[in-house]
């Protein structure tokens, strides 16, 4: 392919050599288009083939150089010395047989390369087309129109289909800016800039013609040379990254600002000058695409932040409540405790660390979100679980009638416990009532966790007279858990 490469663009090199110089007129005139177009189309068939995972986007563009390659040798060989060439000719058909094929390259390149394309990014591409279309109306499609005015409607229509196919394609070539990231590997980088120069001089080709001032041969042909060679560079390069780009700026909105003004521009231009139906339009078109934007752009705004406000109050790994939710809602419980008293129950693993250490971190978050769930499930309507952080739990439950405190803590503790494979997980827990125990959230917490420390220190005693080896040897007192003397009304 480098071979190839290098024979394209030694004849380039000629010809510019000939634009200044007359040199081999007759050759460069009628070959190069044929010789360069066919060194690109060769280039890009040989990715397609080799290359496995990209041969919709270089078979596209291979066949689309090649119709555009067969309408210039058409043109050069049999309508060159025609004074009163058909429009539309065959020629003309195969010119315009490029644009599909290329559009095909260029959406397959950007779902290849690129991230997930949202309803914004739709939207920023809308813009652009539109955008696009408004300018190139004003400023080439209007000099087109004037000058077919002899023509036939079908020759009018044909002459106007190159400049909104290559307003089409520099505006499709402009979708991947509004990635919010997408990976652009020098193939893609060089293919995009040959397809840019490949419109760019086809839509000044245009306009020349509809003023009369195009010249065969001249130096504007090797614009197409120049982008085929490009397209062809990118076939033949290897895919490392360029760039790793994110969105022109923070939530794209640099493309879509651009394109309210063009069409500003554009609405403004037509106050001094013949009005110009197809610009006005898409210029119209545009800020409201535009505005539609904005407000889609408002919506995924509030949108973050209602996620963000729920993972402020959310534990990322149980998906039940923090601390910070915890807080605000004991707070908003206990105001109302004189109505109904309220139970808050702390609880701390035991065993947990032994778990952790024995299957591994990833073993551990499982067995917190099952007991976080088992807790959760355990709760009757109203009540709610939260996790406080590490292996710390909290429940809050209104007390109904007849319901003991006591009895309410031992059954939570004891539906998250878990067994399993010669290691247990237990719960102990503590108890604290509003307005019993206090009207403030800090009060309850800390006489729940004073409680919960005393019946984890009785667990381990206890748990240290069974596996004591030397009866004789004397016991050390613990402090005993208290024990809630009341029934909640």
């Amino acid at each position: 392919m480098r071979v190839l490469l290098a024979l394209g663009a030694g004849v380039l090199a000629l010809f510019v050599v000939h634009v200044f110089t007359g040199f081999a007129a007759s050759v460069f005139d009628l070959w190069t288009s044929d010789a360069i177009g066919l060194v690109a189309v060769a280039v890009c068939l040989l990715r397609a083939a080799t290359v496995r995972r990209d041969r919709v986007v270089w078979g596209s563009i291979a066949i689309g150089l090649a119709l555009w390659v067969a309408g210039s040798a058409y043109w050069d060989h049999v309508l060159a010395d025609d004074l009163t060439p058909p429009l539309p000719s065959i020629a003309d058909a195969l010119f315009l047989g490029f644009y599909p094929f290329a559009y095909v390259a260029v959406v397959a390149a950007i779902r290849r390369h690129g991230h997930h394309v949202s309803a914004g990014v739709w939207f920023d591409g809308l813009i652009a087309v539109s955008a696009c279309v408004a300018v190139g109306a004003e400023l080439v499609v209007e000099p087109i129109v004037r000058g077919s005015a002899g023509a036939s409607t079908l020759g009018t229509m044909t002459n106007l289909a190159y400049p909104i196919g290559d307003v089409v394609l520099l505006a499709t070539l402009l979708l991947p800016l509004t990635l919010r990231r997408v990976a652009i590997p020098r193939s893609m980088a060089l293919l995009a800039i040959g397809l840019a120069a490949f419109t760019l001089t086809d839509a000044i080709y245009v306009v020349q013609t509809a003023h009369g001032t195009y010249a065969i041969g001249g130096l504007l042909d090797a614009g197409w040379y120049a982008g085929m060679l490009l397209i062809a560079a990118g076939a033949a390069s290897r895919d490392r990254v360029v760039t790793r780009a994110t969105r022109l700026t923070e939530g794209g909105a640099l493309l879509p600002a651009v394109g309210g003004v063009v069409a500003l521009l554009v609405i403004t231009l037509q106050v001094f000058h013949d009005r110009n139906a197809i610009s006005l339009v898409a210029s119209v078109l545009t800020l409201v695409l535009v505005i539609a934007r904005m407000l889609l752009s408002l919506r995924e705004t509030h949108e973050l932040l209602d996620a963000r406000a729920h993972d402020a109050v959310t534990d990322g790994l149980t998906g039940l409540p923090n601390r910070r939710a915890l807080v605000a809602d004991l707070d908003a419980a206990v105001a109302r405790s004189g109505e109904r008293p309220l139970l808050v129950v702390l609880f701390d693993l035991d065993g947990f660390k032994a778990y952790n250490d024995t299957f591994g971190h990833l073993a551990g978050d499982a067995l917190l979100t099952r007991i976080g769930g088992a807790l959760h499930g355990a709760l009757h309507a109203g009540a709610r679980a939260y996790r406080m952080g590490g292996d710390e739990f909290c429940a809050l439950v209104p007390v109904l009638g007849g319901e003991s405190a006591e009895r309410i803590g031992a059954e939570l503790a004891a539906a998250m416990g878990q067994r399993g494979e010669g290691v247990e997980v237990a719960a102990s827990y503590g108890c604290a009532v509003a307005p019993l125990h206090g009207t403030e959230s800090s009060a309850l917490l800390r006489h729940a966790d004073d409680e919960m420390y005393a019946r984890k220190g009785t667990r381990r005693a206890d748990g240290d007279r069974r596996v004591r080896s030397r009866p004789r040897m004397r016991e050390v007192p613990s402090r005993p858990a208290p024990q809630h003397a009341y029934e909640d009304a």
